[in-house]
C-alpha cells in the first residue's frame, strides 16, 4: 500500500478519513492532486485556478494552492482542506474508480446507455429530436403550498453534437405573504420508446437528492411538433416526502423571458388544465 492508497493506519483512505485534517491527510491532498495532475483528460480540471475556485474562502488564491502543492507553504486552512476533499471525491478521483466509468462520465452518456437500455430504434430517435425541442409551461399541483399549484417552465433542446435530448426544467416560488422565495431547477434528458416519452431528471448543479422520473402517456402533436404531454412525476421533495403526481405540458409561443416572469405557485390556472390534473385513488394504486 502506498501513500496515496493508505492513511498510516493500515486502512485505506475513505471520504470520512481524508476530511479529517491532518499532517497526513494534507499529505493525502497533496499527493493524490499531483497524481491526477498525471492524466491528461482531467488535468484541467485540477490546475491551481480551478481548484482555487472550489474553495469557499476569497483569501485562498491559485497562488495559494499552488504552494500548497510544492510544498513551499502549508497555507491550506482547514476548511479550505475539506473544501478540496469534497472535490475531489465528488468528482469520484479520490479513488481509481473514475478510470473505470470510462465513457460513463461523458455529459449525454445516460441519453445514449437508456436508449439503449430501452431498445429504442433510430426512428423513434429522429422523431423524437425532431418533433420534442421548444418551450413549454408546465402545471403540477404544488408541494410546497398544498393545494395550489406550481406553473413552471420546461425547455427542451436537441443537442447535435451529442445527439442527445436536453431538458432543464425550472419552478419558482415568489414568496409572497412574507415567505421565503425559492427556485428549482431540474436538468436531465428525454428519451422515447414507442409512444411514452420519460425525462429523467436531476437538481441542477449537482446538488444532493435523488432522481426525478417524468413519464408522458399521452401527447397531442400539431405539425409534427409536441404541443401538449401529460402524465405523471415521481420524487422526492425535501428530506423524507416520496410523491407521484400529475403534470401538464403545453407549448408556448411567449419567449422564455417573457414565461420566467410569469412562474409562480398560484390558484390563478385554467379550469382545463385543473381537470387534466385529477387523479382516481382505488385498492391502493393511484390512476393518472
Amino acid at each position: 500500500m502506498n501513500e496515496i492508497e493508505g492513511n498510516g493506519s493500515g486502512e485505506e483512505w475513505s471520504f470520512e478519513t481524508s476530511l479529517i485534517v491532518s499532517d497526513a491527510s494534507r499529505e493525502w491532498l497533496r499527493l493524490r492532486i499531483k497524481q491526477l495532475r498525471q492524466f491528461p483528460e482531467i488535468k484541467k480540471e485540477l490546475t491551481s485556478e480551478k481548484l482555487s475556485e472550489q474553495c469557499k474562502d476569497p483569501a485562498v488564491t491559485a497562488q495559494t494552492i499552488h504552494g500548497f502543492i510544492r510544498e513551499d507553504s502549508q497555507a491550506l486552512n482547514d476548511r479550505s482542506h475539506q473544501d478540496l476533499v469534497r472535490y475531489i471525491w465528488n468528482n469520484h478521483w479520490g479513488t481509481d474508480q473514475w478510470q473505470k466509468e470510462g465513457a460513463a462520465r461523458e455529459p449525454a452518456a445516460l441519453f445514449h446507455a437508456l436508449t439503449h437500455f430501452l431498445g429504442t430504434h433510430q426512428q423513434s430517435l429522429s422523431e423524437l429530436s425532431r418533433e420534442a425541442p421548444g418551450l413549454y409551461t408546465v402545471w403540477a399541483p404544488s408541494l410546497h403550498l398544498p393545494g395550489k399549484y406550481t406553473k413552471g417552465m420546461l425547455s427542451i433542446r436537441h443537442d447535435e453534437d451529442t445527439g442527445a435530448v436536453e431538458v432543464t426544467e425550472t419552478h419558482v416560488f415568489t414568496g409572497w405573504d412574507n415567505t421565503a422565495s425559492l427556485k428549482e431547477e431540474f436538468c436531465g434528458f428525454l428519451i422515447k420508446k414507442s409512444r411514452h416519452y420519460v425525462m429523467f431528471t436531476r437538481r441542477r448543479g449537482g446538488q444532493s437528492g435523488p432522481p426525478r422520473l417524468t413519464i408522458i402517456d399521452n401527447t397531442l402533436s400539431d405539425q409534427a411538433q409536441i404541443v401538449v404531454m401529460q402524465g405523471m412525476v415521481t420524487g422526492c421533495y425535501g428530506a423524507n416526502v416520496l410523491f407521484s403526481s400529475p403534470i401538464y405540458i403545453e407549448r408556448t409561443q411567449v419567449s422564455t423571458d417573457e414565461l420566467t416572469k410569469t412562474l409562480d405557485i398560484t390558484d390563478d390556472i385554467p379550469e382545463s388544465v385543473k381537470m387534466k390534473l385529477k387523479i382516481s385513488f382505488s385498492d391502493n394504486v393511484i390512476r393518472f
